[in-house]
């Protein structure tokens, strides 16, 4: 196990972001998750300044809460468990779920996973770097 993924799966985000090379601060870029709303916001410079629903874990294969970082990102990814598609795959802190692009009901309907919107997934892909704290709570 390396230093990044201790630092990652432990919630020492700060640590993660310096292993990573760097990440935005949280107050210039971050992403907030509401498991409660089913909703996602992106915040810059402290002003939300988009939202969008989301689609987390259903009963069984709850999403998991806390402070995380981006680790990677993977334009096509494909679930080694579940063997689909994720487009816009970002994974957060080194673990076995993320965000991508997928069916959003409004509802949880995932196995764990955040479900975006596609344009949504898109942006986020292309505006948020590796490093960018994501809370989901």
């Amino acid at each position: 196990m390396s230093a990044l993924d201790i630092a990652a799966e432990t919630g020492h985000w700060r640590a993660a972001q310096i292993l990573l090379g760097g990440g935005p601060s949280p107050d210039r870029l971050r992403l907030e998750i509401s498991l409660g709303l089913q909703r996602v916001a992106l915040v810059k410079d402290g002003v939300q300044v988009y939202r969008t629903h989301c689609s987390t874990g259903r009963p069984g294969y709850s999403t998991k809460r806390g402070e995380f970082v981006i680790t990677n990102k993977e334009r096509y990814h494909r679930s080694t468990i579940y063997h689909v598609d994720m487009p816009y795959f970002m994974r957060l802190s080194c673990l076995d779920f993320g965000m991508h692009a997928g069916y959003v009901p409004n509802y949880p309907a995932s196995h764990g996973c955040i479900r975006l919107p596609e344009e949504a997934a898109r942006r986020f892909f292309s505006e948020l770097p590796v490093g960018t704290l994501v809370t989901v709570q």
